[in-house]
């Protein structure tokens, strides 16, 4: 089975295996291989998350992004939250902590001002 999607990024039809495309609520992934993935925002094409899968969830090493594409987190994930050691970035892309999350709390750390 085939899903065919309009695709800004490159103004062209895409076919897309049902396997490979997973429509959310406001966003899609893009998965790809070796677990790996990418997570765009619907309305725009911008990217959200780049990383490591597990069954559809943002699990094992990535990164997320904000609205204009400037880097917020760069760390480990768990069953779709923070989980593990990462980094946090303010949207002008200055690190605001440096630590342990644990279900997408700050746990332990340094936060910088």
């Amino acid at each position: 089975m085939k899903l065919i999607i309009y695709n800004k990024r490159i103004q062209n039809i895409l076919n897309i295996s049902i396997m490979d495309y997973k429509l959310l609520s406001g966003r899609y992934i893009v998965l790809e291989e070796n677990s790996k993935g990418k997570e765009y925002y619907l309305n725009n094409d911008s990217l959200i998350y780049e990383g490591e899968y597990l069954n559809l969830k943002r699990n094992g090493i990535g990164k997320e992004y904000n609205n204009d594409g400037t880097l917020i987190y760069d760390g480990k994930y768990k069953n779709g939250k923070r989980y593990g050691k990462g980094k946090e970035y303010n949207n002008d892309s200055i690190l605001i902590f440096e630590g342990i999350f644990i279900n997408n709390l700050k746990w332990k750390g340094i936060i910088k001002e």
